[in-house]
């Protein structure tokens, strides 16, 4: 992960952690220490890959100057 200031959820990854179950700490891990990387779909968007006991999280985020924001968060 990219070391920038503070972390920022949108609402959108923040219904997405709601609806999927899926807590803060897991995205901070999945940050962290991720498996592996996928490229996003646009330039500076970059997908962080982490497995929790054979389950799967997806945390979709955009390196800013100055904080890491994060799109969605999917399984």
């Amino acid at each position: 992960m990219a070391e920038k200031g503070q972390i920022r959820f949108t609402e959108h990854a923040r219904r997405q952690m709601t609806q999927r179950r899926i807590d803060k700490e897991s995205v901070f891990l999945t940050l962290s220490f991720p498996d592996s990387f996928e490229k996003g779909h646009h330039p500076n968007e970059i997908i962080a890959v982490k497995y929790f006991d054979g389950k799967r999280v997806r945390v979709v985020y955009a390196s800013e100057p100055d904080e890491i924001r994060i799109i969605t968060v999917t399984h």
